[in-house]
C-alpha cells in the first residue's frame, strides 16, 4: 500500500495505488476547498481514510465508475454525509454494481454499492468558485470531465492520461474520445488535473496532442484496411507487437482494441 501527497495552490492531491511505478494502476483524488474529485480505489481505503477526515468534506464529484475513481465513494459518504454526483448512467452502476475482470479485483478491489445524484450543470463550491459538469463520453460512457472556470482548471478523470496511447480497454470507443476532446478544446481552461499523470500546467496542449493523434490513428486505420491489411497486420505495422500488460489483462488493455475498436464501432455522438 502506497501513498503520495501533493498541493498545487489551495487544492490538494492524494496519490493512492498497490503498484506506485506504474501510472495506469495508480489514482489521484483531488480536494478542492470542501469537494472531492474521485475516490480512488477501494483497496487502499486505509489511506484514504487519513485524507478525507482531516477536512469537511461535503461534495464528492465522480468522474466516472471504474473502481479506481469511485471506489471509495461509500464509505466516504457513510462517513462525511456529503453528497455524491455522478453522471445519470454512473448513478445506476454505482447502485447496482457492474462486472469486473480478475485483473481489477487484484488491482484495484472491488467497490461497495451506493446511491449517487446525477451531476447539476454547476457545482457551487463557495462565492467565488464553482465546477462545471461537461460530459465526456469514450474512456466510458459516463465520463465526466469538471471544469473550475475561475481557475482555468480542468479535472480529467481518465480522458486524457497521455497523449499517445498504445493500448485501449475492451468497451472503449475512440470515436467518442476523439469528439470529447474536441469538444473540451473549446472550453476555456489552461491546467488540467489528471487521475492518473497528475498536474499538467500546459493543459490544453496536452489535449490537442491526444486529440490530433488520435485522428492520425484512426486515418491510418482506416487507409490501410481499405488496402487490403487484416486488423491484426494493422496494428502490427502502428502499434507493434501485443505486451506484457495485453497478456495480464487477458487482452481486455490491449494494442488490437485500438484497431479493432476503430473499425467496429461508430460514435454515440457527432
Amino acid at each position: 500500500m502506497s501513498s503520495k501527497r501533493f498541493v498545487y495552490e489551495d487544492l490538494e492531491g492524494l496519490q493512492v495505488g498497490l503498484f506506485p511505478g506504474r501510472i495506469n494502476t495508480t489514482c489521484i483524488l483531488y480536494r478542492f476547498e470542501n469537494t472531492l474529485i474521485d475516490t480512488g480505489p477501494p483497496n487502499q481505503w486505509r489511506e484514504v481514510q487519513k485524507f478525507i477526515v482531516e477536512k469537511d468534506v461535503k461534495q464528492i464529484c465522480i468522474t466516472h465508475h471504474h473502481e479506481d475513481h469511485c471506489g471509495n465513494s461509500a464509505q466516504i459518504k457513510t462517513t462525511t454525509n456529503a453528497k455524491l454526483y455522478a453522471h445519470e448512467d454512473g448513478c445506476k452502476l454505482l447502485h447496482r454494481g457492474w462486472y469486473m475482470e480478475p485483473y481489477r479485483h487484484i488491482i484495484w478491489g472491488r467497490p461497495s454499492k451506493v446511491k449517487a445524484q446525477i451531476a447539476p450543470p454547476t457545482i457551487e463550491l463557495s462565492k467565488s468558485s464553482y465546477l462545471k459538469s461537461i460530459e465526456t463520453p469514450g474512456h466510458s460512457d459516463d465520463s465526466i470531465c469538471y471544469l473550475e472556470p475561475n481557475r482555468g482548471w480542468l479535472f480529467t478523470g481518465d480522458i486524457y492520461i497521455t497523449s499517445r496511447p498504445h493500448s485501449l480497454r475492451k468497451d472503449e470507443n475512440p470515436h467518442d474520445q476523439i469528439n470529447s476532446l474536441k469538444f473540451l478544446l473549446d472550453q476555456d481552461f489552461k491546467t488540467l488535473f489528471c487521475a492518473h499523470r497528475g498536474i499538467i500546467k500546459n493543459g490544453k496542449q496536452a489535449i490537442k496532442n491526444k486529440h490530433d493523434y488520435l485522428i492520425e490513428l484512426r486515418d491510418e486505420v482506416f487507409h490501410l484496411h481499405a488496402s487490403g491489411l487484416t486488423e491484426k497486420e494493422i496494428r502490427y505495422k502502428l502499434l507493434g507487437r501485443e505486451n506484457l500488460v495485453s497478456l495480464l489483462t487477458l487482452f481486455n488493455f490491449c494494442k488490437q482494441n485500438f484497431i479493432r475498436n476503430f473499425l467496429h464501432m461508430k460514435p454515440n455522438k457527432p
